[in-house]
């Protein structure tokens, strides 16, 4: 996929190149949204769960913003995720 360049490998630009992370953005919501899980939490035996609403169930727009963190919380190797785990109150 993607136009070779003049070092031998392949590059993509432009809007082909956000077509991955759609695709993955897509497939982590749709997955928690349908089965409350992704498939690493589903092996896990982890459900998410919502703090805020009635009956506990993860709702579209909080998966959404959460995931939109991401990109942030990964430039930083997870550490900023894991700072601000450790300094909310539900923290264990």
């Amino acid at each position: 996929m993607g136009e070779p360049n003049s070092d031998g490998e392949y590059s993509i630009g432009g809007w082909p190149a956000i077509i991955p992370i759609i695709f993955e953005f897509t497939w982590i919501v749709g997955l928690k949204q349908l089965f409350d899980a992704t498939i690493g939490n589903l092996i896990a035996g982890l459900k998410l769960i919502s703090l805020n609403s009635v009956n506990s169930e993860l709702i579209f727009g909080q998966s959404i913003k959460r995931h939109l963190m991401d990109i942030i919380d990964m430039a930083f190797f997870g550490v900023i995720g894991i700072i601000v785990i450790l300094n909310t109150k539900k923290s264990a």
